[in-house]
């Protein structure tokens, strides 16, 4: 094909629209590839979320606690962590527990000791002993 402009025309024309082309291109696999960065992300911060509320519920946090474990959290959960987490595939859950877990103990050791003399613990069992039987029916 022969441009208006000459054999630089056609140059010009080429390298202008592989340029253009190749912008167009960034821009859709930028997109695309963020959409998909975007959705692991949430994927891994739901399972962290699912993970925390297992260890809360059964650890019973109180809300002191619970506002302790989240400025813990915030320090702990970076974009390295996601990956590292994202990264173990299946293992997921457990790399989450992993990096988790550690944090949610630390918080529940801070809670103080609960100590029972004899006497009291006598009189708890006195107690139970004198309370009315529960019927295996019932």
């Amino acid at each position: 094909m022969l441009s208006p402009l000459g054999p630089f025309g056609a140059l010009a024309g080429r390298a202008a629209g592989g340029l253009l082309g190749g912008i167009i291109a960034t821009a859709i696999s930028r997109k695309i590839a963020g959409a998909l960065v975007e959705d692991d992300r949430v994927k891994v911060l739901t399972l962290i979320q699912e993970q925390v509320t297992w260890l809360v519920t059964n650890l019973m946090l109180t809300e002191h606690e619970l506002a302790n474990l989240n400025a813990n959290l915030a320090t702990v959960i970076d974009q390295k962590t996601l990956e590292i987490i994202f990264a173990a595939k299946e293992q997921g859950r457990a790399t989450a527990n992993m990096l988790i877990k550690p944090l949610v103990v630390s918080v529940v050791k801070q809670r103080p000791i609960l100590t029972y003399g004899h006497a009291q613990i006598s009189e708890i069992v006195d107690q139970l002993e004198t309370a009315a039987p529960i019927s295996a029916a019932a």
